[in-house]
């Protein structure tokens, strides 16, 4: 009883695994027959012919003409338009400095030979230009006025033509004045002063000093510590601090000299 038990669980496993196989193969012959239906269609019947060298966002009509041994026969005629040439993607302008700004983007799709940025004050005047590599995502403005608005353009320039414009805009700091002035150390005809650096990059610093009764007597520095000499003794003093250049903002501070033998 056993034995036909077994027989029959081995016959039953046979005709499963029979039909799983039958199954797979029909399946394999399935996708096998679709895809040389496909290739065929493709390859013989819809092969798709290409128009190249036409111009960047132009409008066209294409005419197709079937050619027989003695006639042509009935036209068929479709319009299409081809894609504009992109822009770059993603622009930014951002890390600002008294008199620089920093450009990013991603790059434009296509072959860009170069990129081309036009940037000027916001609020109107002359507009620069600068090049850049096609290869490059980034480029720094330099020589730009303090605390101004700049708009700024990057277009791509491509064998066909200019890209499409993006802009955006940014603000370059403005210049502050130098911080925390001291004077110290008084003498009967002198001063020291100093002071924490100024923003931006300062090629020297303006001290002007006067009593506080009138007259003004400059003198320059190029670190953030100066000595006075040459004062009158028990008098109060003005002193101005600025960074050369033009309109510079400037830092004041007062001190006295003591009269001799005090």
């Amino acid at each position: 009883m056993y034995l036909y038990l077994y027989m029959y669980l081995y016959l039953c496993l046979y005709m499963y695994l029979y039909l799983y196989l039958c199954l797979y193969l029909y399946l394999y012959l399935c996708l096998y027959l679709c895809l040389y239906l496909y290739l065929y269609l493709y390859l013989y019947l819809w092969k798709p012919t290409v128009l190249r060298e036409l111009r960047p966002d132009t409008p066209y009509r294409i005419t197709l003409v079937p050619l027989y041994a003695d006639l042509e026969g009935r036209r068929s005629s479709e319009d299409g338009r081809t894609k504009p040439l992109g822009g770059v993607r993603s622009l930014q302008v951002s890390d600002p400095s008294t008199s620089s700004l920093r450009v990013r983007w991603e790059p434009a799709e296509g072959n860009v030979r170069h990129y081309r940025l036009l940037y000027g004050p916001t609020a109107g005047g002359a507009e620069d230009t600068e090049q850049v590599s096609g290869g490059s995502s980034s480029s720094v403005l330099r020589g730009l006025l303090p605390d101004t608005a700049y708009t700024v353009t990057v277009v791509p320039v491509f064998s066909e033509g200019d890209g499409q414009r993006q802009s955006d805009t940014g603000k370059t700091l403005p210049r502050t004045p130098p911080r925390s002035v001291q004077v110290y150390n008084p003498s009967t005809n002198g001063l020291n002063v100093r002071w924490e650096p100024a923003s931006g990059q300062v090629q020297q610093y303006r001290v002007e000093y006067s009593s506080l009764g009138g007259g003004a007597s400059p003198t320059e520095s190029v670190s953030t510590l100066v000595s006075v000499s040459g004062l009158a003794g028990g008098r109060s003093w003005g002193l101005l601090g600025a960074p050369g250049g033009l309109r510079p903002p400037v830092s004041r501070a007062l001190g006295s000299t003591p009269l001799e033998g005090t």
